[in-house]
């Protein structure tokens, strides 16, 4: 059931009735949320900014965190200004995308690294 919440810890919160001796609780619950939602943003970015780095082969990152981030940022609006097209994304397109992402490329890596392992 708590996969079905976008703030699980909120409503499992509210399950618990934890308001009964914790007031305002809301607030801790969106600290956390916003902080773990921060992390993700800013490891997202780092992530991209290296493989861009490594694709292009700019030596430094400073020069590429500013466009990753307008490009990702700019993809990001474009996908949830119309909500359909999200729905769309993430139901259909995103499992395509990131489940042989998800699976092939630690067995690739794997693989790769049994096959060329030093002696």
């Amino acid at each position: 059931m708590v996969g079905q919440y976008i703030v699980s810890c909120m409503q499992m919160a509210r399950s618990a009735e934890i308001g009964l001796f914790i007031h305002r609780y809301e607030l801790i619950m969106i600290i956390f949320f916003s902080i773990s939602a921060l992390v993700q943003v800013m490891i997202s970015i780092l992530c991209t900014t290296i493989a861009l780095k490594h694709v292009t082969g700019i030596t430094k990152l400073n020069k590429l965190i500013f466009p990753v981030s307008l490009l990702l940022g700019a993809f990001g609006y474009w996908v949830v200004e119309d909500h359909i097209r999200a729905m769309d994304l993430l139901t259909y397109y995103w499992p395509i995308m990131a489940n042989p992402i998800g699976l092939g490329l630690p067995l690739l890596i794997f693989l790769l690294g049994f096959f060329f392992q030093k002696k």
